[in-house]
């Protein structure tokens, strides 16, 4: 190995350091001339493209002249074929003649042509003549017109498919402006011509609005007609108007096309660029001067000459300090050599030692980190004898590490933890038989196993190649309590400690899946009466107190093999399972029942609640857990609909009455859209004299297909889906336009819904407002109506809309009187300006207390509140109610509802 080193480290045959120094001048010279002309190609090719680049942008430069001259000539045009056509237009229906002619342009206003030509400031003015040369009608000096006219060549007006407008020569005037005539022909039968409009246009005014489209003094833009004659040229040029250009240079040419000629008035090489006007027979065209042009190609030229010679220049330079330089570094080759053989030798050295270092390190880092794992670890050779193994593997077991040393078999490790009350739960025997099982399968294993003391280890098995295996022991114990703690917290509720609805789906899917085909069960839902109340009431902390002591009553009620589960909320569920017969379910929905009724005790709070169930029994429902719960939510709704309290078994009519519930809740979405809602209103008498003071607005629904639906079917419905709102604010402001325009029925009462306080949509300050301002009603006619319900939500919210209602002027009464929970205490809250006290008061106490009767009344007037007897329907009540001092009554005696408004009192029957 040593001799193999030594051999790598002799350096080869001395180098010529001379030699590569030459070669090394010539390589450099050579890529110096190789530059050189690289960059002349490169300064030719950028010189071509420059020059390229130079023209078009010239050429598109004049080429834009010539397109904004075209459009400004076409657009000044246009507006004198404007005017002549208007003073056509004034010649009147008889122009096919010549005489018609002369006739219309007589009667023509001169104040007219003056007008035209006075719009225009180029135009210097109008000329009629008739198709005999005479002239009817002019703006223009009589010298001037008769100039113009012999310019008009009546003898040579034709019809032309080329259009009828025709240019005159350049005409002098008589203080030497230049001008020219546009010619506007009209033709008779026969293609004989009854006369001209000529508009004289001032050729220096034309020049001057073209010289405004030069951007260079050597730019030239001229004006041409189509025989060549030149009309107007910017900027002037003395003698040019009048000369006429060669016809092979009036080619019309695209919007960007330009060519290079030699000028006809000055002989120079100019860019030119010429467009064919499409509104006079004529072109116009717009030139540069070739050298002008070019000029800014001809300074990059001399700069690219400049930069070309002196790069050239510094290439030379460098190679010559280049070539001297690596002359230099010759001189030092051999020592460098010689040194780098020395450091070769050093650094072998140094890279075998580094090497060993290594294996050294590495040997620690894998002792390191195999005591360091988590996981016990333990490597066997194929003599089942141990090679390696780390603390932890010692202390899973309890056994000191000391006493497992390398080479020891796999039996005699056994036997030390056995010694440890350490070993697996089996004998020693059979985990031996265990062990070399899974050696001899040769596959990857993991197992759990269960020690003597009650941990649980998973081993992790792997067979090494050559025979030999290596071991992980991990202990889970504390992993698999914490997954049970999870997954017994994902089914069961935090609260009460029951099975959530998670777990009870599955116990129900369990019970259908092994019932019997003559067995049957019951699935039974709970829903705890007057919950909401008390949660608002006394808070939510007492709410959870009473949903966990609920769970306990509800647990001693239920059999051993039944499960009590918490769905949500207050709703609670029961698997009976086991059914011998089907009034077992009733029996236990009674028990249920029964058990809640008793108080319940909330930090000295004695609170009752009562409990609502529906029952679904297999196998009258059938065996489908999703039906099962259907069915007996369905059964639970529907006991609610007929007073809390007790229960019912699930019957399959109630299927169909959700379908109609459902239907209804469709409709209903879509009668206001429909216009099917009306307002009625019910009238509101003084007692004892019955003479109407009011009325209440009440809403009523004429279905299309159902006809009148009562309102205690759509009401609780719409404010249940939530369109009680919109429907709140129709009959608002229905009710404010019909009572404004009747002053004589006295207030109109409106209910409020508890959806219009709690609005994110509207304001219900602001929507009072709109519907005061929009219908032009006092508010002191306006009476608002809440119940106490809307109270027990949020009551200072409620409270600071009612105060800033009452600010408006609007009075605010309390309906249904006396059926909350705490009347008297709203009463001192707020000042109410009237009091309805509900009807079953009335019903009741007329006929058995009127004391009571005459109390309620006397209590609301102590607190300076008026009081209205809701309900009266008899003259017995009616008595009743005149006796105990009311002062306002309402109810059928009086009048029922109806679309319009009651003056007139009932009469006593």
């Amino acid at each position: 190995m040593a001799g193999t080193d030594a051999d790598v480290l002799v350096p080869g045959p001395k180098s010529r350091p001379a030699e590569i120094a030459s070669a090394t001048t010539r390589l450099i010279y050579g890529a110096a001339a190789v530059l050189c002309l690289a960059i002349v190609t490169l300064a030719v090719l950028s010189a071509d493209q420059l020059h390229l680049r130079a023209f078009n942008l010239a050429g598109a430069g004049i080429a834009q002249t010539a397109n904004v001259a075209t459009r400004l000539a076409d657009t000044a045009f246009s507006a004198v074929s404007t005017l002549q056509s208007a003073a056509i237009a004034e010649l009147g229906a008889d122009i096919a003649t010549v005489e018609g002619f002369a006739r219309g342009a007589r009667a023509l206003p001169r104040d007219f042509l003056l007008g035209g030509a006075a719009a225009l400031p180029y135009v210097s003015g109008l000329l009629l003549a008739d198709g005999a040369g005479q002239i009817q009608s002019t703006t223009l000096s009589s010298t001037l017109s008769q100039k113009v006219l012999r310019e008009v060549h009546f003898d040579r007006l034709k019809p032309s498919s080329e259009g009828d407008v025709r240019l005159t020569g350049p005409i002098r005037d008589a203080d030497g402006g230049l001008l020219f005539g546009v010619v506007r022909p009209l033709f008779g039968a026969g293609g004989v011509c009854t006369g001209v409009v000529v508009a004289v246009v001032s050729i220096d005014v034309l020049e001057s609005l073209l010289a405004q489209f030069t951007m260079n003094e050597d730019d030239r833009v001229a004006l041409m007609a189509t025989d060549g004659t030149v009309l107007a040229s910017a900027p002037h040029w003395e003698g040019l108007v009048g000369q006429r250009v060669p016809a092979d240079m009036l080619v019309s040419q695209g919007p960007q096309s330009f060519n290079v000629g030699i000028s006809l008035f000055d002989g120079t090489k100019r860019l030119m660029a010429m467009r064919r006007l499409g509104t006079l027979p004529a072109y116009a065209g717009a030139g540069t001067d070739f050298s002008a042009a070019m000029a800014p190609w001809r300074f990059q030229m001399r700069l690219i000459v400049g930069a070309t010679v002196l790069l050239m220049v510094s290439l030379g330079a460098l190679a010559v300090l280049a070539t001297r330089h690596r002359r230099s570094l010759a001189s030092l080759e051999e020592a460098r050599e010689a040194e780098r053989m020395a450091r070769a030798r050093l650094a072998y050295a140094a890279e075998r030692q580094r090497m060993q270092d290594e294996r050294d390190l590495e040997r620690v880092r894998f002792a390191t980190a195999i005591q360091g794992l988590p996981q016990g670890l333990c490597c066997y050779d194929a003599d089942s004898r141990l090679v390696v193994s780390n603390a932890r593997y010692a202390e899973l077991y309890r056994v000191s590490p000391e006493l497992i040393r390398h080479g020891m078999t796999l039996a005699e490790v056994v036997a030390l933890r056995a010694a440890q009350g350490a070993c697996a739960d089996m004998s020693m025997e059979e985990y031996l038989s265990w062990r070399s099982d899974i050696v001899a399968a040769g596959a990857q294993s993991e197992t759990t196993v269960k020690l003597s003391d009650g941990r649980m280890l998973v081993i992790k098995h792997q067979n090494l190649p050559g025979g030999g295996w290596v071991a992980t022991h991990e202990d889970v114990t504390d992993q698999r309590r914490t997954a049970a703690l999870l997954s017994h917290m994902a089914l069961h509720d935090s609260l009460t400690g029951l099975p959530n609805r998670v777990l009870f789906r599955e116990r129900l899917d369990a019970a259908v899946a092994a019932r019997a085909p003559s067995s049957a069960f019951a699935v039974l839902l709970l829903d705890l009466d007057h919950f909401k109340t008390i949660n608002d009431s006394l808070g939510h902390s007492a709410g959870d107190r009473l949903l966990q002591q609920v769970a306990q009553r509800l647990g001693t009620v239920i059999g051993p093999r039944d499960v009590l589960a918490r769905l949500g909320g207050d709703e609670f569920g029961v698997l009976q399972d086991a059914l011998e017969q089907p009034a077992e379910a009733f029996a236990l929905a009674g028990r249920l029942i029964a058990a809640l009724q008793e108080p319940f005790d909330l930090d000295g709070h004695p609170v009752v609640v009562g409990a609502t169930i529906g029952i679904a029994e297999v196998p009258l429902v059938g065996a489908d857990p999703e039906d099962l719960l259907k069915c007996a939510d369905l059964a639970l709704y529907r006991t609610k609909d007929e007073g809390r309290g007790h229960y019912r078994l699930f019957e399959p009519q109630m299927k169909a009455s959700v379908q109609r519930r459902r239907s209804l809740e469709v409709d209903l979405r879509r009668a206001a859209a429909n216009g099917e809602f009306e307002v009625y209103y019910q009238p509101v008498v003084a007692v004892p004299t019955r003479q109407v003071v009011g009325h209440e607005a009440l809403l009523r629904w004429h279905h299309p297909v159902r006809g009148r639906i009562p309102p205690d079917h759509f009401i609780p419905l719409a404010e249940e889906i939530g369109v009680i709102e919109p429907i709140s604010e129709w009959v608002l402001a229905q009710a404010c336009a019909v009572a404004a325009a009747r002053p004589e029925v006295g207030r109109i009462a409106v209910n409020l819904s508890a959806g219009q306080f709690t609005s994110r949509r509207t304001n219900l300050v602001q929507q009072i407002c709109a519907a005061l301002a929009a219908s032009g009603l006092p508010p002191g006619r306006l009476e608002l109506e809440i119940t106490e319900t809307m109270l027990l939500k949020d009551t200072d919210a409620v409270l600071a809309t009612l105060h800033a209602l009452k600010g408006l002027g609007v009075s605010i009464a309390m309906d249904d009187f006396g059926t909350g929970f705490s009347s008297l205490d709203y009463l001192t809250r707020f000042p109410f300006d009237r009091v309805k006290v509900d009807r079953s008061f009335i019903h009741t106490l007329a006929h058995e207390n009127p004391l009571v009767l005459r109390a309620l009344n006397e209590l609301c007037r102590a607190f300076s509140m008026h009081v209205t007897a809701e309900g009266v329907e008899t003259e017995q009540q009616y008595r009743a109610v005149i006796a105990s001092g009311y002062t306002e009554a309402q109810g059928f005696l009086f009048g029922r509802p109806e679309p319009r408004f009651s003056s007139v009192p009932r009469p006593p029957r």
